[in-house]
């Protein structure tokens, strides 16, 4: 199965959409947008990874914790689930705007969360 990874310029697109009106759509000085991009990439071959929950997962652990964006990483990581699981023909449906999605970035953020737990939510709203 060859899986189709998120590039830095889709995500960049995803932090516009994310946005609220009045927030701000710039990288952070510094921020490795790119390094947080590859952590998925670096699980699936070296670690052998290959549950695209679990994949879409690190992704949104990495955006969040490495805050590339000005504004909106955790809505971004959001929209990096969903994207990264429509391109691999999965289907990933938490609903509108929810409170409990909303309540999982923040915990990724907290450190109160982790991959697994993560993978384990996104799995249960994906078909």
């Amino acid at each position: 199965m060859a899986i189709h990874w998120l590039d830095s310029e889709t995500v960049t697109e995803l932090n516009k959409v994310a946005l609220y009106e009045g927030e701000r759509h710039a990288l952070n000085p510094g921020s490795d947008l790119e390094g947080a991009l590859n952590r998925p990439w670096t699980w699936h071959r070296y670690e052998g990874v290959s549950s695209l929950p679990t994949l879409a997962a690190v992704y949104a652990v990495a955006i969040v914790r490495a805050h590339p964006f000005q504004d909106g990483n955790k809505r971004t990581a959001l929209l990096a689930i969903r994207a990264f699981l429509r391109a691999n023909a999965v289907r990933f449906d938490y609903g509108a705007y929810d409170k409990e999605a909303a309540e999982m970035m923040t915990a990724i953020a907290r450190h109160e969360i982790e991959v697994d737990e993560l993978a384990e939510w996104i799995e249960s709203y994906s078909e």
